[in-house]
């Protein structure tokens, strides 16, 4: 996720957060395609006109980045209505963000302002590859992940294009290029934490993926296959000859004399098939309370237990607070089950909150049922063939319990 500066500061724009639907506010519409399920309150129609651009951006991925491996899995979006009302919630330096794993709703997130302009629609593209790349590789090391997000950073989100062109580094990245120098190979395989996240990591690891999608690209694929696949070696399987010692100047002498190959993807441009819904209070209110977790998962969070007051049952609040707890109990985890009974969510919580028995066999085996209808979700060690006695800790070996968190 790389930062960028909004220009315009949201006390300048009056309140940033809407009335609910039923006080008065804008409405919210659910909008499912094939591999998003956006949630809005910008109008239908720009929703409509943002879930074709970004499968669009999702056909583009998959084609030029992953042309072997399954397209299916779906992820979450919310496209709120302006970036004032992003960031009343999220930190003035970010214009939109990704959620890739680790979040409470077990699905790829991402989050951004429904009225992006032409100007940052290369942060939205950055964000939308996390999330697209995410549902086919879930554990990417964080190179990869930031090379590939800014390598699609190339792509234009036009739904009118009949062709779009990848591939060809934005100015800015031209001049990263030549004026900032490259992280060591070490450092970057290395970089695991936020902090070594700079200028020059987010350059380097761009570079990288350019490099290898243009000198290397079968051996790419095939890397990626090994990523897909949880394979700790991939790297060293498939590119021996690419040490950490010898990257530097390998890419170097890429950048100033190598051939840059830009693709020319042409899109199928009928309208995705969408499922329309308009979304409740109650739905409004999981969605700010997830919001305001985002980036303060360790403070109070009033949304949360005004979203639970206004919906008991609601999957994704209760999410949140089992996220903030690690504790459900066996009532509230039925209602919620009994609410939302093809959501494996519910089933999850459900078999979370049992002892083990009967019941608990069978709220896993729902949740584990369900769950594997959609790739992207992230049931971590949660289906494995031990997870209901790890939970007890009672498994022949003796582990803690393996669940998504």
């Amino acid at each position: 996720m790389r930062a960028v500066l909004v220009l315009v500061a949201v006390s300048g724009c009056g309140a940033a957060v809407p009335a609910l639907p039923g006080k008065g506010g804008p409405a919210w519409t659910e909008l499912q395609s094939e591999h998003f399920t956006m949630w809005t309150d910008a109008s239908v129609a720009r929703g409509r006109e943002l879930i074709r651009e970004m499968e669009h951006l999702h056909q583009v991925v998959f084609g030029v980045a992953f042309p072997a491996l399954p397209t299916a899995g779906k992820s979450f979006v919310l496209a709120l209505r302006d970036r004032y009302e992003v960031n009343a919630y999220v930190p003035e330096q970010f214009e939109a963000f990704s959620w890739p794993g680790g979040n409470p709703l077990r699905q790829p997130v991402i989050v951004f302002p429904a009225d992006v302009d032409e100007k940052n629609d290369h942060v939205i593209a950055h964000e939308l590859t996390h999330v697209i790349s995410h549902v086919i590789i879930h554990d990417q090391p964080p190179w990869f992940a930031e090379g590939i997000a800014e390598f699609f950073e190339t792509v234009t989100l036009d739904a009118d294009r009949a062709v779009v062109d990848v591939g060809e580094p934005r100015k800015q990245q031209v001049s990263e290029v030549r004026h900032l120098s490259l992280v060591p190979g070490d450092a970057l395989f290395g970089c695991k934490k936020l902090d070594c996240r700079d200028e020059r990591f987010y350059m380097t690891a761009g570079l990288l993926f350019a490099y290898l999608a243009n000198a290397h690209p079968t051996e790419l694929v095939r890397f990626e296959e090994l990523l897909a696949k949880g394979d700790e070696h991939a790297w060293a399987t498939t590119f021996p000859q690419l040490t950490a010692g010898t990257l530097d100047a390998q890419l170097r002498a890429w950048a100033l004399q190598g051939s840059h190959r830009v693709w020319h993807f042409t899109t199928k441009l009928e309208q995705p098939k969408l499922v329309e819904r308009t979304l409740a209070d109650g739905d409004v209110l999981s969605v700010r309370a997830l919001l305001a977790y985002s980036f303060h998962a360790g403070e109070p969070n009033p949304a949360e237990a005004t979203a639970l007051a206004a919906d008991p049952t609601n999957v994704i609040t209760n999410l949140i607070a089992y996220d903030r707890t690690h504790a459900i109990d066996v009532a509230t985890a039925r209602g919620i089950a009994a609410a939302h009974p093809d959501d494996w969510r519910s089933w999850f919580l459900l078999a979370i909150a049992l002892p083990t028995g009967d019941e608990a066999e069978a709220a896993h085996a729902k949740a584990c049922t369900l769950a594997a209808t959609n790739p992207a979700n992230n049931v971590g060690g949660f289906c494995s063939a031990h997870a209901l006695d790890e939970k007890t800790g009672t498994s022949e070996h003796g582990r803690q319990p393996a669940l998504p968190q």
